[in-house]
C-alpha cells in the first residue's frame, strides 16, 4: 500500500495476552478496504549463531484476505524453530 502522507498509518495494533498465546490485533485506520494483508516473517535474534548465519527461530502470522474501513482483525501466529512448529512453552512472542 502506498500513501502520500507518511504521518498517516494504515493500522493501529495491540497485543492481547490470552495465556498461553499472545495475539496481535490490527485495526484498519484508513478509509479504504485493504486486501491481502500479510505480515512478513519475523526472524528472531539467535544467541547461539552470532556469526551472521540465519536465525533458527522465526514467527509467522496468519494472513488477512480483506479488511474494511475501521475493521479489526485478531491474528494468531506460530513460532518455528529449526524448521518445525514450536509448542506453546517455546513460543517466542
Amino acid at each position: 500500500m502506498s500513501t502520500t502522507d507518511n504521518n498517516n498509518k494504515a493500522f493501529t495494533f495491540r497485543f492481547i495476552d490470552t495465556k498461553p498465546r499472545v495475539l496481535l490485533e490490527l485495526t484498519n485506520t484508513t478509509e479504504k478496504t485493504l486486501r491481502s494483508i500479510e505480515i512478513l516473517t519475523v526472524f528472531l535474534k539467535d544467541e547461539e549463531t552470532s556469526d551472521g548465519r540465519p536465525s533458527q527461530a522465526h514467527i509467522r502470522f496468519d494472513a488477512i484476505k480483506s479488511m474494511h474501513t475501521k475493521d479489526t482483525a485478531v491474528l494468531s501466529h506460530r513460532t518455528w524453530i529449526n524448521g518445525k512448529p514450536a509448542n506453546d512453552e517455546r513460543d517466542q512472542m
